[in-house]
């Protein structure tokens, strides 16, 4: 996890360099966020926690996992292992 402590910017750099529209492409329990990196292997998922805040996780699929349909679609892994830092956030 990589948490954007400097820019202060939240979701909308992220999403003005990694969708069409510069939004937010979809929400991760209710947070907006966006994929970036994205290839056969990996993906990365940005989610805005505040007007200011921003993080990071990305997951590459390993060789032992390649032929394993749970990570099929590395962006739905990216978004799921999102989805278990914002469950362990503790309350602002």
């Amino acid at each position: 996890m990589a948490p954007d402590t400097v820019q202060g910017q939240g979701i909308r750099t992220a999403a003005f360099n990694n969708s069409e529209d510069g939004k937010p492409t979809h929400r991760v329990q209710g947070y907006p966020a966006v994929h970036g990196g994205k290839n056969d292997l990996r993906c990365g998922t940005f989610v805005g926690t505040s007007k200011t805040d921003v993080f990071y996780v990305s997951f590459t699929v390993g060789s032992d996992g390649r032929g394993d349909p749970e990570y099929a679609d590395p962006c739905a892994m990216s978004d799921r292992i999102a989805g278990m830092v914002l469950e362990n956030l503790p309350p602002a």
